[in-house]
């Protein structure tokens, strides 16, 4: 069967479908910050920034170097090195001088988070990817290969929360300027081992993966928040969906604790085919918790002593987090170019219209 892309107007006017409020938000340009500057005086540690900005799908000459950092080269080189090695493995989809944004919410998340690791460990964090409007999202989607959009590793139009700018894609540097040790860099490009869940990878990477999600849980629950960093690309940070994904914040914060939420059957059964009984027992179970549901779960499988020990956090910190503060990204529309062009803040050409 050929495969039937879709067309920008099957994209153009996308309002989230998962939200929990009566009516989804629509965000405000003035609520996306630049990761180039925000709390840019926090971010100093000796002198050196915590977190670098490279906006890897503004640029079609980006190679990582022998550390795993970005380097741009000529043409000429760049079309010699494998795909593997390329920062953009699509396509050139967004403004040369664009920005990363991120709605200040994530945003903060993404900070301490950074702040953190490089207290614990003294790593620095790289951020390639944050608010991916609509518009740039279809730019890659539009010349992507049939197999590429098969194996999951970029969401379709619309339905990411990059699109709110509630997600952000990161990777970690060492002291001497090495990349972290995690088994691949940013959108690498398999599958199976970019899985949270993967463990058929060395120990060091093991390790690693599992220093980086407590870091932004730490910084996830010391702002209030829920997280439910993406499971299948290790390098995807963000906020869950709606209460379907409290289920995937227990998961995270169990597996920072060497512990596991599911069992092999919960597994098999997730995956089960669409309306099968297996699949609908795991809805049952696990995906109509409610925060008093959510909450009572929380509490059946760890103590706030435990938590507070293994992710860092005072005794003020409210555990579970107040549910006034947390954040779904389901609650809000995706953005657009023509929405953010008065402010400055569009990522690509706005050209689809």
């Amino acid at each position: 069967m050929s495969f039937a892309r879709k067309r920008w107007a099957d994209f153009a006017a996308i309002t989230s479908t998962s939200h929990m409020r009566p009516a989804p938000h629509s965000i405000l340009p003035h609520e996306l910050v630049d990761m180039a500057s925000y709390r840019s005086a926090d971010r100093l540690a000796d002198s050196k920034d915590v977190l670098e900005v490279c906006v890897a799908y503004a640029f079609d000459n980006l190679i990582y170097d022998e550390n795993g950092r970005p380097l741009h080269v000529d043409k000429a080189t760049y079309e010699k090195t494998p795909r593997v090695l390329r920062v953009n493995k699509f396509t050139k989809a967004y403004r040369k001088d664009a920005a990363i944004w991120l709605h200040q919410s994530m945003a903060d998340v993404v900070v301490d988070a950074a702040l953190y690791l490089r207290r614990k460990y003294g790593w620095t964090s790289i951020i390639y990817d944050g608010l991916r409007t609509v518009d740039g999202a279809y730019n890659v989607y539009s010349q992507m290969s049939e197999e590429d959009i098969a194996s999951g590793i970029f969401a379709a139009p619309g339905s990411s929360a990059h699109n709110k700018g509630m997600a952000a894609d990161v990777v970690m540097f060492d002291e001497t300027g090495k990349l972290v040790e995690m088994g691949g860099n940013f959108d690498h490009l398999d599958m199976r081992t970019n899985s949270r869940t993967c463990t058929d990878l060395p120990q060091e990477a093991l390790e690693n993966r599992i220093k980086r999600e407590i870091a932004y849980q730490h910084a996830a629950l010391l702002n209030g928040r829920l997280f439910a960093p993406l499971r299948s690309e290790f390098w995807d940070e963000r906020f869950p969906e709606n209460s379907e994904d409290n289920w995937r914040v227990l998961d995270s914060l169990a597996r920072c604790m060497g512990k596991t939420l599911l069992s092999d059957k919960d597994e098999a059964a997730r995956r089960s085919p669409k309306g099968s009984p297996e699949r609908e027992a795991f809805i049952k179970s696990w995906e109509q918790l409610d925060y008093e549901a959510f909450t009572a779960v929380w509490h059946k499988l760890f103590s706030n002593d435990e938590i507070r020990s293994v992710f860092d956090l005072a005794q003020h910190v409210p555990l579970p987090p107040d549910s006034s503060t947390v954040i779904y990204h389901g609650d809000f529309n995706p953005l657009y170019d023509r929405e953010l062009v008065a402010s400055g803040k569009h990522i690509t050409d706005n050209r689809q219209d």
